[in-house]
């Protein structure tokens, strides 16, 4: 994938909600196609996706609930040091924040590093996933 480049699948989707914003983190891109595998077979729809390096104040203002943690600076320094690759997603299920949930802890027990580099960020809220989607995708 080329940086900056933003690809939309299931364009007929359209009408469908976006319930879940994620983010396939830093130093992890490598296992790009196993994270789309396992989200598209968990039966999810990826409605877009970009590949990007997020900018500092992209960092701060997706993680702002945690500006007053010693480790807010280092997570968005984290984030903001190598190309990573956001996504909206629609899937047909009663909790959706719950259903990638699951998703998020398998990789970041599989390919976690610590409690930063754990591969995968997922929003934890409906109300975060719209506020985190205009965050990245205007």
């Amino acid at each position: 994938m080329k940086s900056l480049q933003k690809f939309i699948y299931e364009s007929e989707e359209t009408s469908k909600p976006i319930n879940a914003f994620i983010i396939l983190k830093p130093e992890f891109l490598e296992y790009q196609q196993e994270w789309l595998d396992k989200i598209m077979d968990s039966g999810w729809t990826v409605k877009e996706m970009i590949e990007l390096t997020l900018s500092p104040n992209q960092a701060k203002r997706l993680y702002k609930m945690h500006c007053d943690e010693d480790w807010f600076k280092d997570l968005c320094d984290y984030m903001a040091s190598g190309p990573c690759v956001c996504a909206i997603c629609h899937k047909d299920c009663k909790k959706p924040i719950k259903d990638m949930k699951q998703i998020k802890y398998y990789f970041r027990d599989k390919y976690g590093k610590d409690e930063m580099k754990n591969m995968m960020h997922s929003s934890d809220s409906l109300k975060n996933v719209e506020r985190e989607k205009n965050i990245i995708f205007k």
